[in-house]
Order: structure tokens, then sequence, then C-alpha cells
């Protein structure tokens, strides 16, 4: 199953308007190969050597021949050896529990700061990110970043350097994997899901001023000298609420690629253009 072309694709040429594609409004439904997504994300311009940062919905792309395990290798197959694959791996349940959602009883909330265990990059299960994040998981040379709440996983030579020194205050800002993959040049690939799912675009809100901007009380239960404790931090109260908003003007400023990927649509683009649209249009549109 080869990929249509994409429905928008930026043209190399500098100045040059991007060229249109039709796009069927939907694929049939057959087995979906590790060949056939290998060859749908190089018709996406998935590339040699990139780094990216996926974003995925397993389901979406329809009956996986080999399931997660199959994405996986494809996207590997596509990047080769010396490009690196990022993917979140957020646990929510290590946060401060007065900010979850629903009605938890106030009595409890002292018991769950003094006994949620300590954060382990290896031990610790992450929390609605989904069987292909839980299938890089267990790829061999996986590392995790040490961010108890909106920690990020990667496999590849640049892994280190974009996990290393992830801050507990800066989840998602300049000292976070996300800040790193705008310093290299990364990519963002939305397969199956969209821009509401996009975890760069907290970045562009570390970034952009709005009258509505606070912080809030953040903690988690840690190891500090050998020893579980429950430590707190100020950060940034992220807003996703926006972002499929932001991703129109994304859409709008033409710098994503769109394309099938098995039977979902997906999305391919370069972390800073999608962070700097979005911090424009948080400046100008948040209240």
């Amino acid at each position: 199953m080869s990929s249509t072309a994409a429905s928008l694709r930026t043209d190399a040429t500098a100045g040059a308007p991007p060229r249109l594609a039709a796009v069927p409004a939907a694929r049939p439904a057959v087995p979906v190969t590790q060949a056939d997504i290998a060859g749908d994300l190089r018709d996406l311009g998935l590339g040699r050597g990139d780094v990216v940062l996926v974003h995925s919905s397993l389901r979406s792309l329809g009956f996986v021949v080999g399931g997660a395990q199959a994405v996986v290798a494809a996207l590997f197959d596509v990047i080769g050896p010396r490009g690196t694959l990022v993917v979140p791996t957020h646990s929510g349940a290590w946060s401060e529990p007065s900010h979850w959602s629903g009605d938890l009883p106030e009595e409890w909330l002292a018991t769950i700061r003094a006994n949620t265990p300590a954060f382990h990059p290896r031990l610790t299960p992450t929390q609605g990110m989904g069987a292909i994040v839980e299938c890089v998981r267990r790829w061999p040379g996986f590392m995790r970043s040490w961010h108890p709440r909106v920690s990020f996983g990667a496999v590849g030579p640049q892994a280190e350097t974009i996990l290393s020194d992830h801050a507990w205050p800066s989840g998602f800002g300049e000292r976070s994997p996300v800040g790193r993959l705008y310093e290299l040049g990364a990519r963002i690939l939305l397969l199956g899901v969209s821009h509401a799912n996009s975890s760069a675009l907290h970045l562009a809100e570390q970034r952009a001023h709005w009258p509505g901007k606070r912080w809030i009380d953040q903690g988690a239960s840690v190891t500090v000298d050998g020893e579980r404790r429950w430590v707190q931090w100020r950060e940034l109260d992220h807003d996703p609420s926006d972002f499929d908003a932001i991703g129109e003007a994304i859409a709008e400023a033409r710098v994503e690629t769109v394309g099938w990927v098995g039977r979902a649509q997906a999305r391919l683009m370069p972390v800073r253009d999608a962070v700097d649209v979005a911090v424009d249009w948080i400046s100008s549109h948040r209240a």
C-alpha cells in the first residue's frame, strides 16, 4: 500500500509556493504491513538521519500486521541508525494530586503524597501514551528522562543529548527535551492524532505572553540522596484547549506536510516552525 502524494508538501525551493495534490477521503480496509508504513513515511518526507518526535495512535492506522512493533520498526527503517526517535512517556499520576481531574476527597491528598513510589524511568508506567510508545520503551537502547510527570523517551545517537538535564520546573521549557529538539532542528510526526496531542506546543506556551499566563505549585515523589521524597516546584499552568486552533494556523502557514500512513492521516513538520507559529498565535489570541 504505497502512499498517495501528500495533500500539502512544502517545496524545497526558497520562496516557492507549496505543491497541492489530491488525497482520497479514505483508504481501503486492507492489512497494513511494516513495508507499507515505511513507504508511506518516506512519501510524507521523513528521511534518513532525522530526529523526530512522534505522537501516535496505533488504532488509527487500521489493521497493522505486527501491531506496534511493526510501526516502530518501520520508523527505524526510515530514519536509520543515525536517526533518533523521540516519544512522550508522561506519567500523570506522579504529580500534585490536587490538580487531577475528578473530585478526590481532600483527606486523600496527604496519603497520595506520602505513599506514591518514587519515579523511576524504567519502572514508572506511562499513562495514556498508547501502544506505540510502550513498544518504544522496550526497544534496545531506549532511554528516558528523569522528569516524574512529563518525561520523554528516545532511541538513537542523539538520545542522551535530548533527554539529559530535564529540569522539573521546565517540563516543556528550555531545559527540556522539547527545548533540545527545537535547538537540534528536529521534526514532529503526528501519526493519526491532531495538534491537540502535540507536546511541542507547550514550549510555545513557555515562550509566549498573554494576560492570563500563570504558574502553579506542582509536586511528585522522587528519589533524593537515596531516599523517597515528595518534592515541590513551580511550573507554568499549561492549557492545550486551543491547540487545534493553533494547528489550523500551522496549516495556514504551510509548514507541515499532510498525507496517509496506513489508514491514518499524518502530519510532519519542523519543531521550530510549529513552535514559532504557535508563539505568535498564543500571544495574539489568548485572553
